[in-house]
């Protein structure tokens, strides 16, 4: 199962239908990258740091994680202490997957959403530093096509359907609502 939200705001019922679930994470724009490829995401127990083109299987599904993405408000944060210059996807994280992870994906879990993807809130497409990740993750996205496809970069709800695949920008973990995937179908709830 996949979740996003906090664990203080989850209803009881809800939470142990997930408080057994094994946790994994992919890498946004504001990690600490440093510390991140110095420990892998250790520094962070009981969860598991899933990097850029790394794929897992559960319960016979394929999921693959690709995280990253640009900061638009880099230039108000300081390098190495509030902005990472590895948070933007790389050509050679891209042609590695491409050239090593074969096929089929059932899902795919990104930071920052593809190209095609029609997510509603366009404040982000005019920044042109944006596209570079978006363009990578498209080619990843052609290449695979999973049947499901989950990004949260832009913190607000939004999901849809292209041809047979679903895709859902997952909300900020504070926006009192969380989405559940067993693996066949994906599921909003809202905490009261």
């Amino acid at each position: 199962r996949m979740c996003n939200t906090m664990v203080e705001h989850v209803p009881d019922e809800t939470f142990e239908k997930v408080k057994n679930t094994p946790f994994y994470w992919l890498d946004g724009n504001h990690e600490n990258f440093d510390q991140l490829e110095a420990d892998g995401g250790a520094w962070q127990p009981g969860v598991t740091y899933m990097p850029r083109g790394s794929v897992l299987e559960i319960e016979g599904k394929r999921l693959m994680f690709f995280g990253g993405a640009y900061s638009v408000d880099k230039y108000n944060r300081t390098a190495h202490v509030s902005w990472w210059p590895q948070e933007a996807i790389q050509y050679g994280q891209v042609q590695r997957t491409l050239e090593t992870v074969e096929g089929p994906i059932d899902a795919l879990f990104t930071h920052e959403h593809a190209t095609s993807i029609p997510y509603s809130n366009k404040y982000k497409d005019d920044i042109v530093e944006t596209h570079a990740d978006r363009n990578s993750l498209e080619v990843i996205l052609h290449k695979y096509q999973p049947k499901f496809y989950f990004f949260g970069h832009h913190h607000t709800r939004d999901l849809g359907k292209i041809g047979d695949m679903e895709w859902t920008c997952c909300p900020i973990i504070d926006d009192y609502e969380y989405t559940l995937w067993d693996g066949y179908e994906i599921v909003t709830e809202y905490i009261q």
